[in-house]
């Protein structure tokens, strides 16, 4: 008699174990390979976003640097025809300060 099946009364029975066990396997390794996964895309994209928030600060920082070149080269294009030359050839030029926004009219009346 083999541990795989048995014979009673002329039918043959066979076990369910190792199919389902190996289905289980199967389905544990396939999750195991998932959670793996899925923490190697956790790690690359707070690496990438640890980059973007360096890029960002360097942006920042040119940013500002250029805004204060463009700051000195309109001061100076007060008293230096050249700078002047320059600020006429790009169009460079001081934005006037942002002004409130004006009030919206259901603020304006209040409601009775």
């Amino acid at each position: 008699m083999s541990t795989e099946s048995s014979i009673e009364n002329g039918r043959e029975h066979y076990s369910g174990f190792w199919p389902l066990a190996l289905l289980g396997i199967a389905f544990v390794l396939l999750l195991s390979y998932q959670l793996i996964d899925v923490f190697i895309q956790r790690d690359n994209l707070n690496q990438q976003f640890k980059q973007q928030i360096d890029l960002v600060t360097r942006s920042i920082q040119t940013q500002n640097a250029l805004q204060r070149l463009a700051g000195e080269l309109l001061t100076l294009a007060d008293t230096d025809p050249d700078a002047k030359a320059i600020t006429n050839k790009y169009k460079i030029a001081r934005n006037a300060p942002p002004s409130a926004p004006d009030a919206p009219a259901s603020a304006a009346t209040p409601a009775k």
